[in-house]
């Protein structure tokens, strides 16, 4: 045979060349194909369980978690006093580009009403790209009158009083108590005291009016622990003035109502029309406006 015949079965038994199999073939090339996709799908896991990581890194960093749950967690309670929130900032789940925190609200009404779940979520700049939206309640209406409905308080007075008085009594309310002079943290306690009036209505500590935020509406706190808000505003900075303007909050505001802080109404979710009443004569009251009421079926 000459090096330039093409090589027969007998050639290729006597050098060892395995005889061409197409079936054999497609196995090999099947197995290679399959080595390879798992190569690459072990080496985009191992790239993603990395990248997670330096995400957690990032986002955790110099407590920024517990600083997005403070400042947009409790700026969302803050700027929502219509609503009642029935948990603190649930933070943070933290995903590959954002950090999130779950809040579990109830509309402020005089009877039971079903809680909702809100997710808030923050990008790696910091910036709040999913901020849930409430639906207004009536409480709202009510709350951007709040010291700055323009009438006297004899007449204010003498409208609540008329309202009041011609509705059954065993009908109980959301209301806004309206101070006819913002009053002291002390002299709100007492006040709070005198008429039985619960805990955890928001505390409304500035009048309504556009210096407040886009939404105009007063600047709140979520119950009668004023000292807590001070400290809450006392640990926000200027870099937050963003967030807090996302959720309607002036941060200039919120500081100047902590300074020396003063109670211009209160938020009562559920209080009896005679109990309203009683509040309505003290001196210390320029109105009472209703927001929503219920029949009590309790017989109490």
């Amino acid at each position: 045979m000459s090096m330039t015949d093409p090589p027969t079965p007998e050639d290729a038994a006597i050098v060892g060349i395995p005889e061409f199999s197409p079936r054999a073939t497609r196995r090999s090339i099947r197995r290679g194909m399959l080595q390879t996709a798992l190569n690459a799908a072990v080496i985009i896991l191992i790239l993603l369980v990395v990248l997670n990581l330096l995400s957690r890194v990032v986002q955790n960093r110099g407590g920024r978690d517990e600083h997005f749950a403070s400042v947009v967690g409790t700026g969302f309670i803050v700027a929502h006093p219509d609503y009642l929130f029935d948990n603190p900032p649930d933070c943070c789940n933290i995903g590959l580009t954002s950090m999130s925190l779950i809040l579990s609200t109830t509309p402020r009404t005089p009877d039971a009403a079903g809680s909702v779940n809100l997710t808030i979520r923050q990008n790696l700049l910091g910036h709040v790209t999913d901020a849930p939206f409430l639906t207004q309640t009536p409480l709202v209406q009510q709350l951007v009158y709040l010291h700055d409905d323009g009438e006297s308080t004899t007449k204010a007075k003498t409208q609540a009083e008329t309202l009041l008085r011609g509705l059954p009594q065993r009908l109980t309310a959301t209301a806004v108590i309206d101070f006819a002079t913002p009053l002291t943290q002390r002299a709100f306690t007492q006040f709070q005291h005198k008429f039985h009036l619960d805990g955890d209505g928001a505390v409304l500590l500035s009048a309504a009016g556009g210096r407040n935020g886009p939404r105009m509406l007063p600047v709140s706190w979520p119950d009668a622990n004023i000292d807590a808000y001070q400290r809450w505003v006392a640990h926000l900075h200027d870099s937050d003035r963003k967030s807090l303007s996302d959720l309607g909050l002036s941060l200039t505001a919120l500081r100047r109502s902590a300074e020396a802080p003063r109670v211009y109404g209160f938020v009562v979710d559920s209080a009896s029309i005679p109990k309203l009443r009683v509040a309505l004569d003290s001196p210390a009251v320029h109105t009472i406006r209703l927001a929503q009421v219920a029949f009590d079926l309790s017989g109490q």
